[in-house]
């Protein structure tokens, strides 16, 4: 169970409720990525992060396009309803769940405004 705001978040089966109100039903992989976001609010996570958090070596897609396969169903859904709870892409960086009008969706943390030393592999600089 992740609470962000009024909206709690059941990632063992994918609900989604703004208080008693069902916002949406994820997929289990959708799941795993929103609860990954919900769990650190307006923090951005790299798309090699939630790859790895979601994918065994032994089952990896070829490809981590998988993720915004992803991403782009989650933001559809999140949109079908009147949802004050958003995702969004930080390019360059990666993605990260907020607030509308209480965090903006391309606001980089401090930390995150320069260029990493050590990249992780596969992330977009």
């Amino acid at each position: 169970l992740i609470v962000m705001g009024t909206y709690t978040f059941h990632a063992d089966i994918g609900l989604l409720l703004d208080g008693d109100v069902e916002v949406a039903k994820f997929t289990k992989t959708e799941a795993k990525i929103l609860s990954i976001l919900m769990a650190d609010p307006g923090r951005i996570i790299s798309k090699a992060r939630l790859f790895n958090a979601l994918y065994e070596s032994h089952s990896a897609p070829s490809s981590m396009r998988t993720i915004d396969v992803h991403f782009c169903s989650m933001r559809t859904k999140l949109k079908k309803a009147p949802s004050m709870l958003d995702i969004a892409t930080v390019r360059g960086f990666g993605l990260k769940a907020y607030l509308i009008g209480i965090d903006h969706p391309a606001k980089l943390p401090l930390q995150n405004t320069r260029k990493r030393e050590n990249p992780v592999p596969g992330d977009r600089q």
